[in-house]
């Protein structure tokens, strides 16, 4: 029993129910659920993990956030290690996309199921013994039911004698009492007598304990084969008003009735269902039958004749639950007797009849989700996992037949980070007339890796194929890989056996993993691990690879060697929420292994995204530092989560003074560096319809980087105001992309496209460029304006520099760094607050004086000897203290110490 500022245990005894009839009505619950005729069919001693709501007040963590089931891998592991099926059961008002992690986080444990049933059943359920989640209240709750009860988190406990959480002990009344008795905080409570029960104090829906009508099945429905709905079909649930199956099909008596099944949980995916139905029905007496999910209706069919007929439906994604449920409901307007349509002696009132069902993913190839591991053997002949190429599946394996086979796969969500697809158990067929042999692996007509087979070389074996986020881009799910062997031979060729197939090689399962994971599976043999958006054309995404480019580059010149050291040098793993790709980035690591050190480049957002796809098996016992920058005088709250922080790199003065008064955790000045790439053919200025001969101003943003800081309403009136004739030889050339700008965003910006069309002299770009493009125009632009509210680094500005243009920004955060009066054109400014511009958060940016913007535009175009003086020096600036060999020296050593401290 907890205490509290107004009840002391002494006041809420008199509150107390009757333990002994505590216990009785969990006996009668017990006895209830026995005698159930539709119930969940559960394993014998099996446990239960109950999922909690997000932002429940029981989930926050001192440090900022609020922990979930990715917070306790090895809780999880301890779990589901000492049973031999674990359910899950989500939280029936949790956000479906949040579930939808918890359930793709689970995945990685192949002995939890998953189910949605009322959660006292699962309590008072014989076949469950042991309850587990969070911090849960039914961790109490638990106890009524004689279950001994498992959290997850430390923080079930306040460090009273009893859970934080127990309330059980007390009556409805107490809760009207403190709710509605204004004097009950100073006087002591009156023992109120009444309708005192359980149910009603753990508000818990026994009226419909047991009346659901339908439990879904545990298992997941196979793809691409059609399912007998006769005896055996066990993957199909059927509601009360079924009856019991006949060899081929099952009837449904009366006019509605429920039938349910599981397609893949915790992902997005849509899938077309094939019903093969009979009705009792004739051209006399026709059934109207209508089959829906919830309020949507899926499809109507009048039957008038006995003859199955095939009804098609489309599932979204959005009927599925969390774990993948889909029940769906058939009405019909009638119900028929055998006797009278069929003139047998069968007087039941029965509607339709169901023979089979079909359940197919939309796109072709095996639905796969990160973590998943197929089991070879348990796919259908004709999977589409085998796009062409291979010997129908046999024990131990399937053979490819002959050199060239082909595997595809559908991956159930866009994939946010690098993926791979391991072939696992993997031999080649070698004799001696054959002893060695080479793979060559190709995704999606890339080349992706070489194996060699070794008669002598131990076997079977794994085969790692990467999968990057760039082979999918525009949302392609689909993953073809080919699997070329040099050669091929059989059995009977080789004189091993009668066996006349040509065979190359066999797996016996196949992976979809993540990066991450397998890096963190790995020893530690790099200094660090390096975590951004690498393939994202995002500012955080350039961030990333010039920060491995310079530390990988720093690192082998320094040449640490001492003994406590890794030999590696940085290993880069690409993780982020872009959508969008880089088209020709040339990052492409192919290292292995990972470290004890990771620095994440972005926001601390980054580790939360990481959280809920993957546990925190990369971030425990390992040194975690955010390397990133924010445009805000203040970090807003969401930001300042550092559970699993020890460490942040400020790229900037600015970000730095924001973090040392926020953060509670060390805070280090480490600048971005800034690598001026000069392509190897430069693209002219009619690529990008810049006009020839005319002084191009060049400024170029991501609108979901926020419009109202990036400011570009502020860069055209200032082109404007510097050259109002439209006579002189000047343009402006806006560079953008959309990324994942929220509508408000792209609203915002088409005013500003209408704004500048009126303009002829206004260059739009609203594209992704290649990296060779994206030099090419910082190349052929004469000069880089930037009026931001805010920055936190500046990179483009800092890159223009680097390029030898003339800059000219606000005068105001992250950019002055590397800007001032002598090398570049600070355009005055004044505060103002932030919330003017719909922001939440109490703080100030600057708003760019217009005219002092125009004059400094007017100058760098008419007066040539200060264009060249200020882009001389600045470009010196950022060459001295900027570059990749700068600024990964610093970066290096500051690893180097943190290995130092942790020895």
């Amino acid at each position: 029993m907890i205490e509290s500022n107004f009840a002391s245990l002494e006041r809420l005894r008199p509150f107390q129910l009757n333990p002994d009839d505590i216990a009785f009505a969990a006996q009668m619950k017990a006895a209830e659920l026995a005698n159930l005729s539709s119930r969940p069919k559960l394993e014998r001693d099996s446990a239960v993990l109950f999922g909690q709501v997000d932002g429940d007040a029981a989930l926050l963590h001192q440090n900022g956030g609020f922990i979930a089931l990715q917070d306790h891998p090895n809780e999880l592991r301890s779990l589901v290690s000492k049973f031999e099926t674990v359910y899950f059961k989500p939280h029936p008002y949790q956000d479906k996309k949040a579930a939808r992690a918890q359930v793709r986080f689970l995945q990685q444990f192949s002995n939890i199921a998953y189910l949605n049933c009322n959660a006292y059943m699962l309590l008072a359920a014989p076949e469950i013994v042991q309850i587990s989640a969070l911090t849960s209240s039914v961790l109490s709750e638990a106890a009524v039911f004689q279950k001994p009860a498992i959290a997850l988190s430390t923080t079930w406990k306040d460090g009273s004698r009893e859970p934080a959480y127990n309330l059980t002990a007390l009556s409805p009344h107490f809760w009207r009492h403190i709710l509605f008795d204004d004097e009950s905080i100073v006087s002591p409570p009156v023992q109120l007598l009444g309708d005192t029960s359980l149910k009603k104090l753990l508000n818990i829906s026994w009226e419909t304990f047991g009346s659901s009508g339908i439990y879904t099945n545990c298992s997941t429905i196979p793809m691409n084969k059609p399912i007998v709905c006769g005896p055996g079909a066990d993957v199909v649930s059927f509601g009360p008003t079924w009856t019991s199956p006949a060899p081929d099909h099952r009837w449904m008596s009366g006019t509605s009735g429920l039938l349910s099944f599981k397609v893949f949980a915790g992902v997005e995916a849509s899938y077309r269902v094939e019903l093969a139905l009979a009705a009792m029905a004739s051209s006399e007496a026709p059934l109207r039958c209508t089959i829906s999910v919830g309020s949507v209706t899926l499809a109507t069919r009048v039957f008038v004749r006995q003859d199955c007929e095939l009804v098609t439906l489309a599932i979204t994604s959005d009927m599925c639950s969390s774990i993948g449920e889909v029940v769906l409901g058939i009405q019909c307007d009638c119900a028929n007797s055998p006797k009278i349509i069929a003139e047998i002696e069968d007087t039941r009132s029965l509607s339709v009849a169901i023979h089979s069902i079909k359940v197919t993913p939309f796109e072709s190839g095996e639905v796969i989700t990160v973590g998943q591991e197929i089991d070879l053997a348990c796919l259908p002949e004709h999977s589409p996992l085998f796009s062409c190429g291979w010997h129908l599946p046999e024990p131990g394996g399937t053979w490819s037949a002959g050199r060239k086979s082909q595997i595809s796969i559908r991956l159930a969500d866009t994939p946010k980070e690098n993926l791979e697809v391991v072939l696992v158990g993997v031999e080649a067929f070698l004799t001696d007339l054959l002893p060695q042999n080479t793979l060559l692996v190709s995704v999606n007509g890339v080349r992706s890796v070489v194996h060699k087979f070794d008669q002598h070389a131990p076997s079977p074996t794994d085969i790692r194929i990467p999968l990057p986020k760039r082979l999918l881009d525009d949302g392609q799910l689909s993953v073809h890989v080919d699997l070329d062997l040099l050669a091929s031979h059989s059995p009977a060729l080789a004189g091993s056996s009668a066996d006349g197939r040509d065979l190359g090689l066999k797996f016996a399962r196949l992976r979809l993993d993540s990066q991450i994971r397998s890096v963190a599976a790995q020893p530690s043999i790099h200094i660090a691990n390096l975590i951004g958006p690498f393939s994202s054309p995002a500012c955080a995404g350039a961030m990333s690879r010039n920060v491995f480019d310079a530390a990988q580059a720093a690192f082998y010149e320094m040449q640490p060697n001492a003994e406590h050291l890794p030999e590696g040098g940085f290993q880069a793993v690409d993780f982020g929420n872009s959508p969008r790709t880089v088209l020709d980035t040339t990052f492409d690591p192919k290292q292995t292994g990972g470290s004890n050190v990771n620095i994440f480049v972005g926001k601390t957002t980054i580790l939360e995204n990481l959280l809920s796809r993957h546990g925190n098996d990369f971030l425990t016992s390992r040194y975690n530092i955010v390397y990133g920058t924010f445009g805000l005088e203040k970090i807003p709250t969401h930001l300042t989560n550092t559970r699993y922080v020890d460490e942040y790199w400020a790229a900037s003065s600015f970000t730095e003074s924001s973090a040392r008064a926020q953060l509670n955790i060390p805070v280090h000045s480490v600048a971005i560096p800034v690598n001026v790439y000069l392509p190897p053919i430069v693209n002219q200025r009619g690529h990008f319809r810049i006009p020839e001969h005319t002084f191009a101003f060049l400024f170029s943003f991501e609108i979901d980087s926020s419009m109202a800081r990036k400011n570009p309403e502020a860069v055209l009136q200032a082109f404007a105001v510097a050259f109002p004739r439209g006579s002189e030889p000047v343009s402006l050339v806006i560079k953008t992309t959309l990324g994942r700008a929220s509508l408000t965003e792209v609203a915002s910006y088409d005013v500003i496209r209408a704004a500048a069309r009126r303009d002829s002299r206004v260059v739009l770009i609203e594209e992704t460029l290649g990296r060779d493009e994206n030099a090419s125009l910082y190349i052929n632009c004469d000069a880089y304006v930037s009026l931001h509210r805010a920055e936190g680094f500046g990179l483009s500005i800092a890159e223009a520099m680097g390029y030898g243009k003339p800059a000219i920004a606000t005068g105001y955060s992250g950019n002055l760094d590397f800007m001032n009066d002598s090398n570049s054109c600070l355009v005055g400014f004044d505060l103002t607050d932030i919330a003017t511009y719909g922001y939440p958060e109490q703080s100030k940016w600057a708003e760019p004086d217009v005219e002092d913007a125009a004059r400094h535009m007017r100058r760098v175009f008419e007066d040539e000897a200060y264009r060249s003086l200020i882009a001389r020096a600045g470009q010196t600036t950022i060459q001295e203290a900027y570059s990749p060999v700068e600024v990964g020296r610093k970066l290096v050593k500051r690893i180097l110490e943190i290995h130092d401290e942790r020895r």
